[in-house]
């Protein structure tokens, strides 16, 4: 990769996975607890800072024309980080998914929103795939190597 851009496009859309899995919770469990609220919003937010900050090392390192290894590690961190978290929605919709198989056994009430959060953590893990993805492309990025066709040398 020459550039930053593929890899801030699939954080910015990764992390637009995120916040829709937390409007699904929002407005499948609305009536929930506003404790148990508060900490679907606190995650998704500080998934975004946390991103927001390494993106900024990241850019900030391009920018300085700094050595760009300086800023490959936190990026492959963050990548990391990124892939293991698909963890959290992927056991939730599990969990989800056999709760609803228990539920039609016993012929009790079908949650109505049973679609809607399955698709909801499908958002979170393909979002937090594409960040993962982003940042290891933004981590591989390189400067373009090439002399400016006008330049002019000092003459001294």
């Amino acid at each position: 990769m020459r550039n930053l851009r593929i890899g801030g496009i699939l954080c910015a859309l990764g992390y637009l996975g995120l916040v829709a899995y937390l409007v699904v919770i929002l407005y499948a469990y609305h009536d929930a607890p506003g404790q148990d609220l508060l900490v679907d919003v606190a995650q998704t937010v500080g998934y975004g800072l946390a991103g927001f900050a390494c993106w900024r090392w990241i850019a900030g390192s391009w920018r300085a024309n700094l050595d760009l290894a300086v800023a490959r590690g936190p990026a492959r961190w963050m990548s990391a980080a990124a892939v293991l978290l698909t963890a959290i929605p992927s056991v939730s919709a599990y969990n989800k998914y056999e709760e609803h198989g228990l539920v039609l056994q016993h012929d009790h009430g079908i949650d109505p929103h049973y679609r809607l959060i399955m698709a909801g953590s499908l958002a979170m893990v393909l979002g937090l795939l594409m960040a993962a993805a982003g940042f290891w492309i933004a981590s591989s990025a390189r400067r373009a190597e090439y002399e400016p066709e006008h330049v002019e040398t000092a003459v001294v």
